[in-house]
C-alpha cells in the first residue's frame, strides 16, 4: 500500500522536473526498474514459500464420461429462461 504523502511527493516532483536531461531521465528509469525488480522478487519469495508439490495419490482421478443429466435439455432451457425473467423483474422492483 502506497502512502498518500509519497504519492503527493512524487506528483510534485514530476511537475517540477519538466526539463530533465537525458541522463537524469535514464537514471530515474533505472531507479524505477530496480524498485519494481526488488518488489517482484520479494513477492515471488512470499508466494513460493507456501507452495508444495502434490503426490500422485492426490491427483484428480478420471471419472466416467457418460452421466445421466438431472433434467432434459428442454426443461433446463425453460428453467434458465424463467430464472432470467424473475431476476430481471426483481431488479426492476428494486430500482423503483
Amino acid at each position: 500500500m502506497v502512502d498518500k504523502s509519497k504519492k503527493k511527493k512524487e506528483k510534485s516532483n514530476d511537475s517540477d522536473d519538466k526539463n530533465l536531461s537525458t541522463a537524469q531521465i535514464l537514471k530515474e528509469i533505472g531507479v524505477a526498474v530496480n524498485r519494481e525488480k526488488t518488489k517482484r522478487e520479494s513477492a515471488k519469495k512470499k508466494s513460493l514459500g507456501n507452495a508444495y508439490k502434490l503426490g500422485s495419490e492426490l491427483l484428480v482421478k478420471g471419472g466416467k464420461v457418460q452421466f445421466e443429466a438431472p433434467m432434459s435439455q428442454d426443461l433446463a432451457t425453460l428453467k434458465a429462461f424463467i430464472e432470467t425473467i424473475v431476476r430481471n423483474e426483481i431488479r426492476k422492483n428494486r430500482a423503483d
